[in-house]
């Protein structure tokens, strides 16, 4: 029998697990040592002092939803966790009240979830709880993940900061949908690469101001970084702008558009998430974004600076791993150009060491 020192389930009813519940009773009474109460066992929750624990084959299914809604309080897992349990020789999970328990592929996972509405965000919430994960109102420095579906909003910018990763809803998807493969790993390299938000995922922009052949680089590069490319620019999100040769008259209309210079997009791709748009103002005679400040001197750093800046500022933070740096663009550190005399004063060898980690300008980007 598996027994735990944390509380421990005792009772259980079977609510809804199929036709043939003769293996799971055989389970929780043999394994786990559970006594199994039958539909009119009682009307109160609370027999012995000890709570029931309600059992689900299905948590998609119409008998769980009318369960809950009519009774939210009561502890809830499902077939599946009793069965995943057993082979892994572990005690049965005893779920909280309004919290109920699918599975654990999610156990100590701390996730934001950031939705377009309010009906999908409760639903990637309880998809998350059901699978035993916690969800967090904002980033911090205890965040697995944050789910979204557009590359910016505050979150998502926090969430890249703290160099930590960005999933589409999919991931949840596939992570439910496998909810009863008990081989599946939710987290692995390749299932992480695989739904990791793309560099301008769902941002519309505007490309203005540069020659066909540089135009049509940087709208490929912005399409096959699954962004979306507008002929108006009053629909866009960002606008790509040249800052030579331009007429002022000719200007295009901006309303609220985030204005950036192609080095936007290249900084953005190599770092492989949405650069701020801020540093990268084109200046005069373009309008100020909203919310932003443009500075005339300020001039940009080459990305293997920025590189090797955020290599010293996850120093700091006694964040450095062998993984090559790819948050460059996020952290405040590269906003301000007088921060690389920090770097400019390190040893030659030390330098020269970092540089080696860096993309350089003439190579390509880091491919994850």
């Amino acid at each position: 029998m598996i027994m735990s020192s944390k509380r421990t389930v005792t009772k259980v009813r079977l609510v809804d697990v199929g036709f043939d519940t003769s293996e799971l009773a055989n389970l929780l009474k043999d394994i786990y040592g559970c006594e199994i109460l039958s539909e009119d066992s009682g009307k109160d929750d609370d027999i012995g002092g000890e709570e029931i624990v309600h059992i689900f084959s299905d948590f998609d299914s119409e008998a769980f939803r009318e369960f809950v809604e009519r009774s939210p309080e009561k502890l809830v897992i499902s077939s599946t966790l009793v069965r995943s349990s057993y082979r892994q020789s572990e005690p049965l999970p005893f779920p909280r009240p309004r919290r109920p328990l699918y599975c654990e592929f999610l156990k100590n996972y701390n996730i934001v979830a950031r939705a377009s509405n309010q009906a999908e965000q409760s639903s990637w919430a309880s998809i998350i709880r059901y699978m035993g994960g916690h969800v967090r109102q904002t980033p911090d420095t205890n965040t697995s993940f944050l789910v979204t579906d557009i590359a910016g909003g505050k979150a998502y910018r926090r969430q890249v900061s703290l160099g930590q990763k960005v999933l589409l809803p999919s991931w949840l998807e596939e992570c439910w949908a496998h909810r009863d493969d008990l081989e599946f790993d939710p987290t692995n390299s390749e299932i992480i690469s695989k739904y990791r938000i793309g560099v301008f995922e769902k941002l519309k922009i505007f490309v203005y101001g540069f020659s066909p052949d540089e135009e049509k680089d940087i709208k490929e590069n912005v399409l096959q970084n699954r962004g979306l490319i507008v002929e108006d620019s009053l629909e866009a999100t960002y606008c790509v702008v040249g800052t030579s040769t331009l007429d002022p008259s000719s200007l295009p209309t901006f309303k609220d558009q985030l204005l950036v210079t192609n080095e936007w997009v290249w900084t953005s791709i190599n770092a492989q998430y949405c650069a701020k748009a801020e540093p990268y103002h084109p200046g005069p005679p373009y309008p100020q974004n909203a919310g932003g400040r443009y500075h005339p001197r300020r001039r940009h750093l080459p990305t293997w600076r920025l590189t090797a800046l955020i290599i010293l500022k996850q120093r700091d933070r006694k964040r450095v791993t062998t993984e090559p740096p790819i948050y460059a663009c996020e952290y405040e550190l590269f906003k301000n150009e007088v921060l690389w005399s920090r770097f400019s004063i390190l040893h030659d060898a030390t330098i020269s060491n970092l540089m080696k980690m860096c993309v350089l300008p003439s190579q390509k980007p880091y491919q994850f």
